[in-house]
């Protein structure tokens, strides 16, 4: 499945499975994707909470880590009680009040998918 994100007044079609993850800084939501070995940066105008709905109507492989972070549980390389590592090598920090959840998640994810970390 694949999303549209409208950048510089053009529509760009983007598997969701190259998706790292997406965080939000101020009013923008960034997008890392994965494509043919390079790390792109997307920006959009636009809420977290937003992106999160969106990409949940076509994909249940999106976890909210942090209130500002979102990542793509298929791309997850490594994950720790505090951080997760992305294929991407990008490390990023699990909120706190969510770690428990998101092991219980990783769990799901790795036995509903039969993905392996």
């Amino acid at each position: 499945s694949a999303i549209t994100l409208s950048v510089d007044g053009e529509n760009r079609i983007i598997p969701v499975q190259n998706i790292q993850f997406i965080e939000s800084m101020n009013n923008d939501v960034i997008y890392h994707v994965l494509s043919n070995g390079k790390l792109r940066e997307i920006q959009v105008r636009g809420t977290l909470s937003g992106v999160f709905d969106k990409l949940t109507e076509v994909s249940n492989d999106f976890y909210k880590i942090h209130r500002c972070t979102v990542v793509n549980l298929k791309n997850v390389k490594q994950y720790s009680t505090t951080d997760v590592t992305m294929e991407c090598e990008a490390k990023l920090t699990i909120a706190k009040s969510i770690r428990n959840q998101f092991r219980l998640a990783m769990f799901d994810f790795v036995k509903r998918s039969g993905h392996s970390i």
